[in-house]
C-alpha cells in the first residue's frame, strides 16, 4: 500500500508514532463530515447555493462520504473514551 507508506514516511519527518496518526485520523474524518454536512445544510449556505450551483453539485456527490465518515468516526471516538475509561 504506497499510500500507508508515504503516511508513516511524512509522520517519522514530523515525529508522529502510529498512537498520534491515529488520534488524528479519527479527529480529521469527524471534521470533514460535519464541515460538509454544515456547508449543505446551513440555511444561509443555501443562497450561495444558488449562485454556485456548480460546486454544491460536486459536494452534494460526497454528501454520503461525509455522512458515513462523522458517523463512523464519531463511534470511533465514543469507543476510545469508553475504553480509556
Amino acid at each position: 500500500m504506497p499510500t500507508l507508506k508515504i503516511l508513516l514516511s511524512y509522520s517519522d519527518t514530523l515525529g508522529m508514532d502510529i498512537q498520534t496518526l491515529d488520534e488524528l485520523t479519527k479527529w480529521m474524518a469527524f471534521s470533514y463530515g460535519v464541515l460538509l454536512f454544515f456547508v449543505l445544510e446551513f440555511p444561509p449556505m443555501k443562497a450561495v447555493e444558488k449562485k454556485s450551483p456548480e460546486l454544491f453539485l460536486i459536494l452534494r456527490r460526497h454528501q454520503s462520504l461525509a455522512l458515513f465518515c462523522m458517523w463512523f468516526s464519531a463511534a470511533w471516538i465514543l469507543q476510545d473514551l469508553w475504553f480509556a475509561h
